[in-house]
């Protein structure tokens, strides 16, 4: 199970933020600029098929003391 994040304003490259070849499938994102973030997983099974999860949106603040650009 690989994990993506993408810019809300950018849909066309996701970039990969994790990995999880084990059930529970999980992983932790870190280093995700201040913003709105979409978040979705991909699966692929041993024959090669993809499937999506849905899209979640998520909002990433700025550490407190730094300009949000």
């Amino acid at each position: 199970m690989d994990f993506y994040a993408t810019p809300m304003t950018t849909f066309s490259d996701p970039v990969l933020v994790g990995s999880d070849s084990s059930a529970p499938y999980a992983t932790t994102i870190r280093n995700l600029g201040p913003g709105m973030w979409m978040v979705f997983a991909v699966a692929v099974d041993g024959g090669g098929v993809q499937a999506q999860s849905i899209s979640s949106h998520i909002m990433v603040m700025p550490k407190e003391g730094m300009a949000h650009p």
